[in-house]
């Protein structure tokens, strides 16, 4: 039996140091479950020494490369006046980088810093409104049940949905099974959700969708099935456990005091492991994507309860037993300091990684276009692992979903940085979207951490959360011109964002920011991309990601007239075409069908375990 644990858990080794579960973006681990967490902003440096002054010269350069993108793009389509001010700002800006090591040699520090502080001031105060992007992108939302509930009608939705087409959003996640309670009359599920009932609002969003060209994915939550909060809504008792589990009340997962629901969390969960309650999802699943004409599937609360205090989740009656039949070890005996807690843990975490395989299986047997997505928390994986037993990094380098959308919610583009910053090594055949908070976020921070995405190699597109958070300041500024969607068509895609990207470099260079020491491999990189676009072969694909790796050892040589500049934009142009990679990779996957493993890096092993104690509390950002 012991065998058998290791292959179900082999490749699979986690660590629970101390400062690896610090790595979580200023997480409040000890105080409750951070669905709803935001990254508070970093705070302002009260004093310049060498570490704060790199920090701060980069901070202020890559605000003024993410501004000066969207004045570019403005430029190039002779949109002068709106960015006038935004032109002088910068200007401003770039001589404060220029002059700030001088400052600090000076002894200068605190003059440094107040003009490091009213640079940043003067671009947020000029902050353009977003240029028309014509480069194909992912422009998600998350559509709340919310927002479903009072919209009440077809007549109510549609004006939504022309708000979310007029501010450029081509594909919404929308809320279909909330709490244990699909939104649509099931034939499969206890109950409709009774603030939904008279009407199908699955249906009326899949035709209002269509009509405007835009993809509608359900978003549906997998293991919790219930929320105290949402009770209270419906005149139901506080400890009411939703439909599901009142109806297979064996079906719950419990923590280790026996809690169906954690301390200071308010959602059950079904037992991960029991066949009945995994069968049970599936079929639900499959009830939506055969009776709608969907376009996706977007998976939440696909893993376990958040988990930290001492308490620990995952000992429903089909868990304990299973594991005890395959190892001889009641789970609910084993500790954290104990060698058999990693067994436990990487046990438990394959529950997940498997169901998550078999909702793509099962569901692209009836909708093989269909595209899976998942949201994910965006802390590291030690620690991910360790508390929530969520491995998207194995989802993604198995091919088992198709988009990995990052909760990586912070009021501050650093915030975001700081969140997405595990996505960025894994070399995947999926797509990476970073989500972007509507919540406690100002509407030029929105803005911002928009550009941040589309300078980052995260760059297909990013995902807003949510609708019922999404104001008549932001939409204004927000509106872009439809672009098509990169997953589609990924190869052709790569080819239209790339021939956008010659465009910018062109008009750099005919303006004197930008000069290419070796200009003939921008067309080789075009011809590379066209040959595989319009006539998709391994062997183009091997040439074109050759074409785009030789463009990269270029940008190396390419000069800027700030020497500052040399930093920043190599990094942008470098992430960016890292995206084009990302393309690349997905499009091997799901036209080549080239196996998903082969085209992925190995994730780097984790080192085997020290034995310590339950964790002390840990805000500490990244």
């Amino acid at each position: 039996m012991r065998r058998l644990l290791s292959l179900i858990i082999a490749g699979t080794t986690l660590t629970w140091s101390p400062l690896a579960l610090a790595q979580d973006g200023g997480l409040p681990l000890e105080s409750q479950d951070p669905m709803n967490f935001i990254l508070p902003a970093r705070p302002i440096p009260r004093s310049v020494n060498t570490f704060q002054l790199r920090r701060m010269k980069q901070q202020l350069g890559e605000l003024v490369e993410r501004v000066q993108a969207i004045v570019t793009l403005a430029q190039m389509q002779k949109q002068e006046q709106p960015v006038a001010g935004t032109v002088q700002a910068i200007a401003f800006a770039e001589s404060v980088l220029g002059h700030l090591d001088g400052w600090i040699a000076q002894g200068q520090g605190e003059w440094a810093r107040s003009q490091w502080l009213q640079a940043q001031a003067l671009l947020w105060q000029n902050y353009p409104a977003l240029a028309a992007q014509t480069k194909p992108e992912v422009r998600a939302i998350w559509l709340d049940r919310e927002t479903i509930v009072k919209a009440g009608s077809e007549a109510g939705l549609l004006p939504i949905f022309d708000r979310l087409r007029a501010a450029g959003v081509n594909l919404v996640f929308f809320e279909t099974v909330n709490a244990g309670y699909p939104i649509y009359p099931s034939r499969v599920a206890p109950a409709q959700n009774p603030l939904t009932r008279g009407w199908d609002p699955l249906a009326v969003a899949v035709k209002l969708a269509k009509e405007r060209q835009m993809e509608l994915h359900p978003w549906v939550w997998v293991f919790a099935v219930g929320n105290q909060r949402h009770n209270a809504l419906l005149g139901q008792p506080a400890n009411y456990l939703g439909p599901v589990l009142t109806a297979y009340p064996e079906w719950a997962n419990r923590d280790n005091r026996g809690n169906v629901i954690p301390p200071r969390q308010d959602k059950p969960f079904l037992d991960h492991a029991h066949p009945q309650a995994r069968e049970y999802l599936l079929r639900l699943f499959e009830e939506i994507v055969t009776r709608y004409d969907v376009d996706g599937l977007h998976l939440d609360y696909i893993r376990y309860p958040f988990q930290s205090g001492g308490v620990h989740y995952g000992y429903g009656a089909a868990s304990r037993q299973i594991y005890q039949q395959l190892t001889g070890i009641d789970p609910l005996t084993l500790t954290p300091n104990q060698p058999a807690w990693q067994d436990w843990t990487a046990w438990r975490t394959q529950q997940v990684t498997d169901f998550v395989t078999t909702v793509n299986q099962r569901v692209k047997q009836h909708r093989p276009e269909l595209v899976l997505s998942t949201a994910v928390f965006a802390y590291s994986r030690p620690s991910r692992l360790y508390r929530l037993q969520q491995d998207w990094e194995t989802w993604a380098v198995t091919g088992a979903v198709d988009m990995v959308v990052l909760m990586s919610y912070a009021e501050d583009t650093q915030g975001l940085q700081d969140l997405f910053k595990p996505a960025l090594p894994v070399s995947a055949p999926v797509l990476f979207l970073p989500g972007i908070s509507l919540m406690r976020t100002t509407p030029t921070a929105v803005l911002d951490q928009v550009q941040a995405t589309r300078n980052s190699s995260l760059g297909p597109g990013y995902a807003l959360f949510a609708m019922s958070h999404l104001n008549g300041d932001l939409e204004p500024r927000l509106q872009q011109p439809a672009v098509p969607l990169p997953h589609r068509q990924p190869f052709l895609n790569a080819l239209h964002r790339y021939q956008a990207q010659e465009r910018e470099w062109q008009f750099l260079s005919q303006q004197g920011q930008l000069t290419i020491p070796n200009p003939q491999t921008l067309p080789q990189v075009r011809a590379a991309l066209t040959q595989l676009a319009h006539t998709p072969s391994a062997d183009h694909w091997h040439t074109a990601r050759s074409a785009l790796k030789d463009l990269d050892a270029d940008l190396n040589h390419w000069q800027y007239p700030q020497p500052w500049q040399t930093l920043t934009r190599t990094t942008t142009w470098r992430a960016r075409l890292q995206t084009l990679e990302e393309l690349l990779l997905y499009g091997a996957r799901v036209h080549l069908r080239l196996p998903a493993t082969a085209l992925s890096q190995p994730l780097p092993s984790l080192p085997r375990p020290r034995p310590m104690l339950t964790p002390n509390p840990i805000s500490e950002r990244p």
